[in-house]
C-alpha cells in the first residue's frame, strides 16, 4: 500500500478540474465558453453543497492499494513499484504491506504469501564491499499471484534475472497539447486586426471614389441649369 501528496495544480476551473466540455467557441460566447453555467436557480436560490464548481485541483492525499514490488535496490535505497503516480518528483511516498490478501487467497492456496515479502538485510554485512549488481532482489513472476492457477514448477530463469537487472534510460516526451487556447486567442486577435487594416484602407479609397462620383454628379447638374448661349 502506498500513500503520497498529489501534484498541486493550485485553482483550476470546470473544465480543467472536472473534464467539462465548455460552451462554443465559434459563436461569439468567448466568455461564455469556460463557465460553469447556472448555479442555484431553484430551491432555496443558493449553491448546494457538491456542486461541480472550480476550485483547488490535486494537493490531496492518494492512495494506492495492493500495488506490486518487483524489485528492491537495499543499497542505494530504491524501491521499483509497478504503477504509475500522480505527484511531484521528489516527493515522499509512504510505503507499508498489503493488509488486505485474504481476497487473493480464497480460491488458490499458492496465493498465500505477498510476491514480495518485506525484506531486512544483516546487520553484518557491509554494503561499502558490494557492488549495485549483487544488492539487487528481484521478485518471482507475479502472475500466479494474480490468477487461479496452480503453482508453476519452473523457477526464475536466469534470462528473467538478466532483464530484471538490465535498466535503458529513457528520455521524457514532451507532452503536447491538444488544444492551445491561448495560441487559438492570439492568432483571432491578429485575424481582427488584419480585417480592421485591410477595411480602413478599403473604406478610404471607396471614400475617395464616392467624392469624385459626387463631384461629377454636381458639375452635371449646375451644367445642365446653365444657359449656355
Amino acid at each position: 500500500d502506498l500513500a503520497m501528496q498529489e501534484t498541486d495544480y493550485g485553482l483550476k476551473g470546470v473544465m480543467t478540474r472536472l473534464g467539462h466540455d465548455g460552451g462554443p467557441v465559434w459563436l461569439g460566447d468567448s466568455k461564455w465558453q469556460r463557465r460553469v453555467g447556472s448555479v442555484g436557480q431553484e430551491g432555496a436560490k443558493r449553491v448546494y453543497p457538491g456542486k461541480a464548481i472550480g476550485g483547488q485541483t490535486g494537493g490531496r492525499i492518494l492512495y494506492k492499494f495492493n500495488k506490486s514490488v518487483y524489485r528492491i535496490d537495499y543499497k542505494n535505497s530504491l524501491i521499483y513499484v509497478n504503477g504509475d503516480f500522480d505527484c511531484d518528483i521528489g516527493a515522499y511516498v509512504i510505503i507499508k504491506d498489503i493488509d488486505n490478501i485474504r481476497a487473493k487467497t480464497a480460491f488458490n492456496e499458492a496465493r498465500g504469501k505477498p510476491a514480495f515479502p518485506t525484506f531486512v538485510p544483516p546487520k553484518d554485512e557491509d554494503l561499502s564491499a558490494l557492488t549495485t549488481d549483487e544488492c539487487q532482489l528481484v521478485s518471482e513472476p507475479l502472475w500466479r499471484y494474480f490468477r487461479d492457477e496452480p503453482v508453476s514448477s519452473a523457477k526464475i530463469a536466469q534470462q528473467d534475472i538478466d532483464d530484471a537487472k538490465r535498466s535503458t534510460t529513457t528520455q521524457v516526451v514532451e507532452k503536447k497539447k491538444a488544444y492551445d487556447h491561448h495560441k487559438w486567442r492570439t492568432d483571432r486577435r491578429k485575424a481582427k486586426k488584419e480585417r480592421r487594416e485591410s477595411r480602413k484602407e478599403f473604406m478610404k479609397v471607396k471614400r475617395v471614389e464616392i467624392a469624385a462620383k459626387q463631384d461629377e454628379a454636381r458639375r452635371k447638374k449646375i451644367m445642365s441649369r446653365r444657359k449656355v448661349k
